[in-house]
């Protein structure tokens, strides 16, 4: 979009607040997320960007290495400025809690009090902030949901002695979001049918989101061969999380050896928290299962995690909530079949056992019954393999999601009113 084909939004400052983290070494500015190709993407179509994430904690390992952001995903653009705004990784104890918050509220108003328009990304505490923090300064804002703010919240409690009367903050937060803040939006984008009918009737103007999907087509590799029968191929690709189910994930790579020793295979490319994180490796040593699995971390290696899932035959995906999750497009577009929770808002999109096979999250035995079942069936795997070929292609391709930002305000009055 050249400068004589932007309309209203060329003229705009956009700020955006996203749930990611955000690190900082002597080479650039990183994010952990796709979110850099669409900023960097939007900051050309409007008149001034600025993007407001999590400061990464330098000593978390996750983040840094040697002093080193792990993050190789660049924020670059001449209208860009990005804004750090609190710190992710801090003290879980309260006190230091709340001073945070309180900074990062006074660092919100000010970044919100420049803006023409606002977009938040939600369900996250923060979002919630900074949309009432814009109903108070009367300054317009649009919501991306990601997933159901109520259950996604409801997955997400936190632990510690204080944490008790916090879940339930969140909780009663989530409910003014979903249905207060929601209906004073301007404008909400979300993923998945099932999002896109609850937020159309609490808002007008929801739009279907078009996938923030970092995978160009002349990356897909859909071609493959018929799936190796002496082992099991598998994959899990985002935050080792309780929500996601990746304990369950283990009990079934514990149930697939046990019955073909030695011939099961599953990676794991993510991070979570430590006490969970723990867990896992408990898991794996009593199950007797460290052959089979193996845990990348954190893979931020666009290529290296393509490889990733070409090399996989099966994505398995057992969490209990979801939006509709971008790990599905990239699996797919790399010929990568899918094993998932039957939730709505991935059944809305794909068809179980025809597009994918839909499994009940709460039991192992489920993603096992459906790994063999696709390893014994070639002809369903080359049904499968056409029509998510069919699918991707239809998706991703036909447009961006920053171009599609870029539609929805220029056809919205209410941001033009005045």
């Amino acid at each position: 979009m050249t400068q004589t084909e932007r309309g209203k939004a060329g003229k705009a400052h956009v700020v955006m607040f996203a749930y990611c983290d955000i690190t900082k070494d002597e080479g650039g500015i990183y994010t952990n997320d796709n979110y850099s190709d669409f900023v960097n993407e939007l900051s050309g179509f409007v008149g001034r960007m600025t993007f407001v994430g999590a400061k990464a904690h330098t000593k978390n390992p996750v983040h840094y290495k040697d002093g080193k952001s792990l993050y190789r995903r660049p924020l670059r653009h001449e209208n860009l400025t990005v804004r750090l705004v609190g710190e992710s990784g801090g003290s879980p104890r309260l006190w230091p809690t709340l001073k945070r918050v309180a900074a990062k509220m006074r660092a919100l108003w000010a970044v919100i009090s420049d803006a023409d328009i606002v977009y938040l990304t939600v369900p996250h505490v923060s979002g919630l902030i900074a949309a009432v923090l814009c109903l108070i300064r009367g300054k317009p804002y649009g919501f991306y949901v990601g997933a159901d703010w109520v259950e996604l919240m409801d997955h997400s409690e936190r632990s510690g002695e204080w944490r008790h009367g916090f879940n339930s903050l969140r909780r009663w937060l989530s409910l003014l979001g979903d249905r207060v803040l929601s209906r004073h939006a301007d404008f909400i984008i979300t993923a998945g049918d099932k999002s896109l009918n609850k937020y159309k009737a609490l808002n007008a103007n929801t739009h279907a989101v078009v996938p923030m999907v970092n995978v160009a087509p002349q990356e897909f590799r859909f071609g493959r061969q018929e799936m190796r029968r002496d082992q099991y191929r598998l994959i899990f690709v985002g935050a080792l999380i309780a929500r996601k189910n990746v304990h369950k994930i283990l009990e079934a790579v514990a149930e697939l050896d046990r019955r073909r020793p030695g011939g099961v295979i599953c990676h794991f490319a993510g991070h979570g928290p430590s006490d969970y994180t723990e867990r896992l490796e408990g898991l794996v040593d009593d199950l007797g299962i460290a052959h089979a699995v193996i845990f990348h971390g954190r893979v931020t290696d666009k290529k290296i995690l393509q490889d990733l899932y070409h090399d996989a035959d099966v994505l398995l995906l057992p969490s209990a909530a979801e939006g509709f999750p971008r790990v599905i497009y990239e699996a797919l577009s790399q010929g990568c079949l899918v094993v998932a929770s039957g939730i709505e808002t991935i059944t809305a999109m794909l068809k179980p056992d025809t597009d994918f096979m839909a499994i009940d999250a709460e039991r192992a035995f489920s993603m096992v019954e459906a790994v063999e079942r696709l390893y014994g069936d070639p002809k369903l795997v080359e049904r499968m393999r056409v029509r998510n070929e069919d699918f991707v292609r239809d998706r991703i391709v036909r447009s961006t999601a920053a171009r599609q930002f870029v539609s929805v305000v220029e056809t919205t009055p209410s941001l033009w009113s005045n």
